[in-house]
């Protein structure tokens, strides 16, 4: 499903783009984020879905993009702020709950 292996097409055009190639932007192939991220995921036991997940690096979310099949809490920043606003689109579409203010699951 497209779920279960997304897909970063506006990271693809970013970086064919001038504007991504003047900043040197080379995104992280998704089949290595796939690959860190199984490596990361079977090398703890218990419940993956409340572990966090941090990319200090995140540029346009792909390893987030990846994680977010498993867990619920992701973490990332960029330098670039297009990378940024991309990661947000991104992860609109697999991981909507990434976007929702922390208070709308907390109890009242």
């Amino acid at each position: 499903s497209w779920l279960r292996f997304p897909t970063d097409y506006l990271g693809q055009i970013l970086a064919a783009s001038n504007y991504g190639k003047s900043r040197g932007f080379y995104p992280t192939p998704l089949e290595l984020c796939r690959l860190k991220w199984e490596i990361l995921r079977g090398s703890k036991p218990g419940d993956i879905r409340r572990r966090s997940v941090y990319d200090p690096a995140a540029g346009t979310g792909r390893l987030l993009m990846v994680a977010s099949n498993d867990c619920l809490q992701l973490f990332g920043q960029d330098a670039d702020y297009l990378c940024c606003l991309i990661c947000k689109i991104n992860l609109a579409f697999y991981a909507p709950w990434f976007l929702l203010p922390k208070n709308l699951f907390s109890a009242v």
